[in-house]
């Protein structure tokens, strides 16, 4: 999130500065010093409309007529319940506050997104134009009573969902209005789709299905102050947006918001500290009458509720300008006080901060307690009933008879503190149906904790954030309480490796986990491959910045060895009714879609099926020819290559029938896997094979064909889409691993990242947690270098025809 200070300008000033790049001659560029333009650094005079003087001068010393002049007046860019790539019910309204009607013709829409006014558009004195991203699906929302004369459109592009800037050109490309908006704090955060999903909203605003295609908008409140002040702009009215009409809430002049809001004490540590007073610095927006501020604040804590509300009311006098210091006092480490704002804009003394449409009900700020560390240190705040819940939430396991368990994937709410930023977050374990109970116990924990496990367990924690609150731009924190791939080589150096080869992988890191104000465990952070990761992905990848690939279909293999409830085998196998569920319900269940959630299964179920209809089902033998027509047609095959290249000269132990990601791109509908759990791979699994670093390197290959089977393979089992791959492509296939052996595979590049990923780990730290790691960072280290070292002479030093077993 922005400075606020700087959100008022920011947007104004980067098209402005955009704009006034020096023009061709004769050219006008519609900047301040032309005619026609408002002054945007406020030392001049702008009309009532806040966006053109009124008249410009000629040069005979005669008066020109006046510019047009138009306004935004209302944006809807986030409708709730979209479900789809684009939200086609977004739209841009625009105002002409004249006398007069205005031909549109050669206007155009710009910034965020484009449009082009035709020829013999006009809009009325007084009147309001709607521009939709998709004029029809706009006109059938009954309750907006649209005319089609009333909307124009599409428009190219998309409103994004906060950080966005529009600007509104005449037909000369002089500038008529500009206007930029984001999706937190001091903006309305609920014009964000509610500004999060249903599990975080008031059971009030439920279900999300009572708003879909609505929600709420951005309304202008007055049409004499410039679009340009944030306080300008308020949410509509929940499911009552106003297109095409005048919205029902405009004022001469707005009401006064809070646009700014700091925290500071007198010490230069940037953290709040034990008994530390508390300066909050209140900035209010310049616009509307305000008196008897007044500050609620209380300590929250997680174990009670009702807490006692403290409130500290402001005089005018304490005033200078719009901006007022509010002292609070100094509180115990680990305090979490929650504060939010209120004032007398003229009806008496209301909610001002956070506005009363926003999701959040407080303000917060912490007091950090003093942790010798260059590690980050997360704080984790658990009610101790709400930690036992999470452990009663899974402790009947995943599959429940024919059922899949409601809770398996239940969340409890928490509070999560990084560099004294406070997040409402809502919190599980982690982990597979076999490891999310497993770790070490915690002998010894004083601080407030759950009832059950008992004793107290080292296990792996999911946090999630809600959309206005973002950590860093991700919605789920991932924790591993490195034990299987401790100290985390597995996971870190393996992930590394598919980024070097220009695949998408988690970036990893170690962090300290704290709960409750004690020192828990030290984590390895595990990116979650999602929208993010795969956006990243595409952006990093991207030859043209202006045209990156879209976020395409994630999917998670969640499966089993087994059929049990509406989960099935996630090897890649066509699956059948069981249970009583059908083939859409378990394909859903076992393979988990991992962004656009709201799409369906169709694609990969129509993949999985025809990829094994080129196999024998007795003896399982493909037809090769088949099979590399429509895997060229259908995959990323040489992607597909380099990533089964890494995975099987790992000698994986976990991606036959869950634990790895089927991904298909939009823009080709192309497939490939992603990584996932590298826990027992580089060594640990290949010990279990019987021939460690010669182990076969067709892991994932049906071996029925092998006498013995293929080694690599953990029971037998093995991967329909990587058996395709491997056997339609073994010559490829085999040069191909021998040639990233001697590249980013070798032994040297290999323990060179193993180097750096053993400099990141802090023994010490990591001992210091009450729940210790059981393993030796430099023994690990090693071992993986003596597997690397092992693997490559296998692989580099045995003939291509050797390493065929059948």
């Amino acid at each position: 999130m922005r400075d606020p200070d700087v959100l008022r300008t920011h947007w104004l000033r980067a098209a402005i500065t955009a704009a006034c790049l020096v023009p061709a001659v004769g050219f006008t560029t519609g900047c301040a010093d032309e005619p026609g333009v408002a002054d945007t650094d406020g030392t001049g005079s702008e009309s009532e409309t806040g966006t053109d003087d009124t008249s410009t001068s000629s040069t005979d010393g005669g008066t020109e007529p006046s510019p047009a002049a138009m306004q935004f007046s209302e944006v809807m860019y986030h409708p709730v319940l979209e479900q789809a790539f684009v939200d086609r019910h977004e739209f841009v309204e625009i105002h002409n506050p004249g006398a007069e009607s205005v031909e549109l013709g050669g206007w155009r829409l710009d910034g965020g997104v484009d449009f082009s006014f035709a020829p013999g558009t006009s809009i009325d004195a007084g009147g309001y134009l709607v521009i939709a991203r998709d004029p029809a699906a706009l006109l059938a929302i009954g309750s907006y009573a649209l005319d089609p004369s009333q909307v124009v459109g599409p428009y190219q592009g998309e409103l994004e969902n906060g950080d966005e800037f529009l600007i509104l050109r005449r037909d000369d490309d002089t500038i008529a209005d500009t206007m930029g908006y984001d999706d937190g704090f001091p903006w309305p955060i609920a014009a964000d789709a509610l500004g999060a999903g249903e599990s975080w909203l008031a059971p009030e605003l439920l279900p999300l299905e009572d708003h879909r295609y609505r929600g709420v908008s951005l309304e202008r409140v007055s049409l004499s102050v410039s679009g340009d002040e944030v306080g300008n702009w308020t949410a509509s009215e929940l499911d009552d947006p106003s297109p095409g009409r005048a919205f029902a809430g405009l004022r001469a002049e707005p009401l006064p918001i809070l646009i700014r809001k700091d925290t500071s004490t007198a010490s230069p540590d940037p953290l709040i500290r034990e008994g530390e007073a508390v300066t909050l610095d209140l900035e209010f927006s310049e616009f509307g009458a305000l008196s008897d501020v007044r500050v609620d604040y209380f300590v929250d804590d997680v174990e009670v509720a009702g807490e006692p509300v403290a409130s500290l009311a402001v005089s005018d006098a304490e005033f200078v300008g719009r901006t007022v210091a509010v002292e609070l006092p100094g509180q115990a480490a680990n305090s979490i006080v929650r504060y939010r704002v209120f004032a007398d804009r003229g009806a008496g003394v209301e909610l001002v901060s956070p506005r009363p449409s926003d999701p959040n009900d407080y303000h917060a700020y912490f007091v950090s307690p003093v942790v010798d560390s260059d590690a980050r240190v997360y704080q984790l705040f658990l009610a101790s009933d709400q930690w036992a819940q999470m452990w009663t939430n899974i402790e009947a396991g995943r599959e429940q008879g024919c059922e899949a368990s409601p809770t398996w994937n239940d969340r409890v709410p928490g509070v999560f503190v990084y560099e004294g930023q406070v997040h409402d977050v809502q919190v599980r374990y982690q982990g597979s149906r076999w490891n999310r109970f497993n770790g070490p116990d915690v002998d010894n924990w004083p601080h407030a904790g759950p009832s059950a496990p008992s004793p107290l367990r080292g296990l792996s924690y999911r946090i999630a954030f809600p959309r206005y609150d973002r950590f860093e731009g991700r919605k789920v924190l991932a924790l591993n309480k490195l034990t299987q791939g401790c100290p985390g080589l597995s996971s870190a150096v393996g992930f590394e490796l598919f980024r070097r080869m220009s695949l998408p992988a988690s970036v990893t890191s170690f962090a300290r986990l704290h709960i409750n104000g004690g020192y828990f465990r030290y984590m390895l952070e595990i990116e979650r491959p999602g929208e993010e990761m795969m956006e990243a992905y595409h952006e990093a990848m991207a030859a043209d910045p202006l045209n990156v690939e879209p976020v395409g279909h994630l999917f998670k293999s969640v499966g089993l060895n087994a059929d049990a409830g509406p989960f099935g085998w996630g090897d890649g196998r066509p699956l059948a009714e069981s249970c009583g569920h059908d083939i859409n319900t378990r394909y859903a269940a076992t393979y988990d879609r991992k962004t656009h959630t709201w799409d369906n299964h169709a694609q990969l179920i129509a993949m999985l099926e025809e990829l094994d209809s080129y196999r024998d089902p007795f003896d399982g033998s493909i037809d090769v020819l088949a099979t590399q027509l429509y895997l060229e047609e259908h995959f990323d095959v040489e992607a597909m290559l380099d990533h089964i290249v890494i995975m099987n000269w790992s000698i994986p132990f976990d991606d036959y029938f869950q634990n790895y990601f089927l991904y298909q791109r939009r823009s080709d509908a192309r497939w490939s896997m992603v990584a996932w759990d590298l826990d027992q791979n580089f060594g640990p699994w290949a010990a279990g094979t019987g021939s460690g670093p010669q182990a076969s390197i067709f892991g994932g290959r049906n071996g029925q064909d092998v006498a013995g089977g293929i080694d690599a393979n953990r029971s037998g089992w093995w991967n329909r889409v990587k058996d395709s791959f491997l056997r339609a492509y073994e010559d490829e296939y085999i040069d191909r691993m021998k040639m990233h052996a001697g590249l980013t595979l070798h032994p040297d590049e290999v323990a060179a990242i193993v180097d750096e990923i053993v400099a990141a780990y802090d023994i010490e730290e990591a001992n210091a947690a009450a729940s210790s790691p059981s393993c030796d960072i430099d023994g690990a280290a090693a071992q993986f270098k003596a597997f690397a070292a092992a693997r490559h002479a296998y692989v580099i030093g045995t003939p291509a025809a050797d390493l065929v077993d059948w």
